[in-house]
Order: structure tokens, then sequence, then C-alpha cells
């Protein structure tokens, strides 16, 4: 088995960046899709610098780490 999903608890809810059937990865607010990535990593840079628009929230205050090594790596089920 291999990593399918990566996911960071912040005040707000859990983020997730979860692999698709295609290769790419999707980040999920909750249960709301927040976009399509090409690699995990990006998709991590993306909620980093703040690129991702989380619904209500500044994602520069929910301290969203953007190495991939600070995420709960997990399998998508």
């Amino acid at each position: 088995m291999y990593i399918t999903k990566y996911s960071y608890c912040t005040n707000r809810g859990t983020i997730s960046i979860e692999l698709r059937r295609d290769g790419r990865w999707e980040i999920f607010f909750g249960r709301e899709n927040l976009g399509s990535y090409p690699s995990a990593r990006s998709a991590a840079d993306d909620l980093f610098v703040g690129s991702v628009p989380l619904l209500d929230v500044d994602p520069s205050r929910l301290g969203i780490p953007g190495d991939l090594a600070d995420w709960t790596p997990g399998i998508v089920r």
C-alpha cells in the first residue's frame, strides 16, 4: 500500500489532500472540494501560501504547513 491521502487538523476543521484514480490530487475542506493538483506537494504549497480559497476562512490564520511531512498520511478507502 502507498499513501493516498494527507490530512491536517485546524481549529476550523480538517483539510485533506486526496489522490484521485486518474493520478491527480484534490483538496477537501470538510466535504468541500477546493481544486485538483498534479501532486500532493503542489496542493500543500498552494494551501500554505494562501492561494486556495477556503470559503470564509483566511488560510494564513489556520497554520497549514507547506511540508507534507507535517501532515498525517493515510489511505483513502
